[in-house]
């Protein structure tokens, strides 16, 4: 009884999911010319990807349906030329993003709460309202390379924008872009983004810690490349192993040495 319940509940909660998208999906659409496949919405152009994602789920607890959407753009350009060292699979980098936010990092709601047993009609209003200025915010300021480079790395070279505290794919993916839209500044933002990258890998943030003694190869590859060999540049395969494969050796080394 208690399965066949919690199969009703799923199955109102796929109809309400879908009721709240009914009248969103329209303008994602004719707005933002995406293409709808699934609970994803997707504009793919020549090198560039814009997407706006609807995770969702239902809360065990609550039984509320929770909407998180997430909204993303991919420039091959700025990414393409890194497989060469990524120690993701050729299908992980395919599926990744350049820039990519939730609500909270643009003054809005990450997560939205519905329940089946409510008048929802104020929070779809809401909800719709927040996912199109964050849509339309996402897509006009990082939309276009010398956009992404007003909105990014200005703030990061004006002192105004915290750098991130893990990871080590932002960082080349701001380098190539000051690369392309202003090398003048290039010089500036490398001392600025390695000062970073020597502050994450003291902290033995794992994946600085993969790329740490690979650097200065990576970045004599970027710094050789023209705009046009970025432009022309392929997922390719790594040259170096597998993170899962690095970390095991190194583990095998420390246990060498005890």
């Amino acid at each position: 009884m208690e399965l066949t319940n919690n199969n009703e509940t799923r199955s109102k909660n796929k109809e309400l999911f879908e009721d709240i998208m009914s009248g969103l999906s329209d303008k994602l659409i004719n707005n933002f010319g995406l293409k709808k496949t699934g609970s994803k919405y997707t504009f793919k152009g020549k090198g560039v990807r814009k997407e706006v994602v609807f995770n969702h789920h239902i809360d065990k607890w609550s039984g509320e349906l929770i909407i998180s959407p997430a909204y993303d753009i991919k420039y091959d350009v700025l990414e393409n030329w890194f497989s060469k060292f990524s120690f993701r699979s050729k299908s992980d980098q395919k599926t990744s993003y350049s820039f990519g936010f939730v609500g909270e990092m643009i003054g809005y709601n990450t997560n939205y709460f519905f329940r089946l047993d409510e008048d929802n009609q104020s929070a779809i209003n809401k909800f719709h309202e927040e996912v199109l200025n964050c849509t339309e915010y996402v897509f006009t300021n990082y939309g276009t390379l010398p956009s992404a480079y007003k909105n990014r790395i200005e703030p990061i070279l004006n002192e105004e924008l915290e750098l991130p505290i893990n990871g080590f794919d932002w960082a080349m993916i701001d380098l190539t872009l000051c690369k392309i839209v202003n090398p003048n500044n290039y010089s500036r933002l490398k001392e600025i983004i390695l000062d970073r990258i020597r502050f994450l890998n003291k902290r033995e943030e794992p994946n600085v810690a993969y790329y740490y003694d690979k650097i200065d190869d990576i970045l004599r590859y970027l710094e050789s490349l023209s705009t046009t060999d970025l432009e022309n540049h392929k997922i390719i395969d790594s040259i170096y192993p597998s993170w899962q494969e690095w970390h095991t050796s190194k583990h095998k080394k420390q246990v060498a040495h005890q």
